[in-house]
């Protein structure tokens, strides 16, 4: 079922994107498609990390540990 939900929400997705390249062009719609498929990534990564036990730093952290 939940692979089924997923599905749909991808189709769901392309349907939008390629309606907003109908209406806004090309440029917005991989815009579009860049910032979906960029916040489902960060999204499954954060999962990950949250899986294995890891905890994610952000560039302030990272660059606070590397300079002390």
């Amino acid at each position: 079922m939940k692979k089924m939900i997923q599905r749909m929400a991808g189709v769901g997705i392309y349907l939008t994107g390629f309606l907003v390249g109908m209406v806004k062009g090309d440029v917005a719609k991989d815009k579009f498609n860049f910032k979906i498929k960029s916040y489902f990534t960060e999204k499954q990564q954060a999962k990950l990390y949250q899986q294995n036990g890891d905890i994610r730093l952000d560039d302030i952290e990272i660059n606070t540990y590397h300079t002390s």
